[in-house]
């Protein structure tokens, strides 16, 4: 945190200032940094991500609402949530599969 934004942070905390209020108002601020940043990372890794079923870019459907996705557990691969439940929901399998 640079000392500008921490300065106009610490603007919002009520008066009178305690170290107290201050070090907990500044930790408030990083654990909310580190959150935002942790969601940054996920979109990004997770933007080119392709559904191993209908094969498309899973952020890139015009319906935001289709932009879940999700890897099974023990594999690797992407699935877009509307695919992997109309696929484990098909009952025409050639060997026993466990869902």
């Amino acid at each position: 945190m640079n000392g500008v934004l921490a300065a106009a942070s610490i603007k919002s905390i009520k008066k009178p200032l305690s170290l107290h209020s201050v070090t907990q108002h500044i930790n408030s601020c990083i654990e909310a940094h580190e959150k935002d940043m942790e969601l940054s990372f996920a979109v990004q890794y997770s933007k080119d991500k392709v559904c191993g079923i209908c094969m498309e870019v899973v952020y890139d459907k015009a319906n935001p609402i289709e932009h879940p996705f999700g890897i099974l557990s023990n594999c690797n691969h992407t699935y877009c949530l509307k695919c992997i439940c109309k696929w484990s929901s098909a009952e025409q399998f050639e060997s026993k599969i466990i869902k």
